[in-house]
């Protein structure tokens, strides 16, 4: 018996919320308004309300789209 008690290579995952941190559009100024909004959330260290302009750019993302 050796000394590797796992006999497989380890299970690399990927990132569980990648998705959830949405790139705004380049030049939509609503886009844009929202992730300054992030970033100023974020350095603040409230979560919630970044999560909240995070979801907002991810759902107005989807009228670019159209």
């Amino acid at each position: 018996m050796s000394g590797n008690r796992y006999p497989e290579r380890p299970v690399v995952l990927s990132e569980p919320y990648a998705d959830l941190i949405p790139d705004p559009v380049p030049g939509c100024s609503e886009c844009n308004a929202l992730d300054e909004e992030r970033y100023e959330a974020r350095k603040l260290r409230k979560f919630a309300a970044a999560v909240v302009a995070s979801q907002r750019i991810r759902n107005h993302g989807c009228g670019h789209r159209a």
